[in-house]
């Protein structure tokens, strides 16, 4: 299962349209409150794509997907993170570093924890970054001690 997230405001955000593409391949999209869209008994319980988040997505294979639509960028795109875990959407063209963008959340003691979706974890309170950069078309599993807006 992988994080997944896009920098594109999709013409239509439906989680079934945004992943008719590659329908024959997909077992499963959850978003970050555990709703989810089964595709093999037609239930959609997302409903639409949400900006600036990120979604676990199972595929039998390795897949790509491709979105058509308008760039959002970050600084117009805040994303609001509520306490305890969430799934967020990375929305930069290029890698960044993680520890730039999170630098102000760990210093007010609000981030507990980043992981991507292969585990590698971010723990600000022992100065440990095994992520790296944030990069697109990724999402990053949060776990936050309160409720705060991201906007980078």
């Amino acid at each position: 299962m992988e994080y997944f997230s896009t920098y594109i405001d999709p013409e239509n955000s439906n989680i079934e349209v945004l992943f008719d593409p590659i329908i024959d391949d997909l077992v499963i999209v959850k978003d970050y409150l555990g709703n989810a869209y089964l595709p093999q008994w037609s239930f959609n319980g997302i409903g639409n794509a949400q900006i600036g988040y990120g979604y676990y997505v199972k595929t039998t294979v390795s897949t790509s997907l491709i979105f058509y639509g308008a760039y959002l960028t970050p600084e117009e795109n805040p994303i609001t993170i509520s306490s305890g875990w969430n799934i967020i959407g990375y929305l930069r063209t290029t890698p960044s570093p993680l520890e730039e963008i999170f630098e102000s959340l760990v210093a007010l003691d609000l981030i507990v924890i980043i992981k991507d979706y292969l585990g590698a974890a971010y723990l600000p309170e022992f100065d440990f970054n095994g992520i790296g950069d944030l990069n697109p078309g990724q999402g990053y599993q949060i776990k936050a001690n309160g409720d705060f807006i991201l906007q980078y």
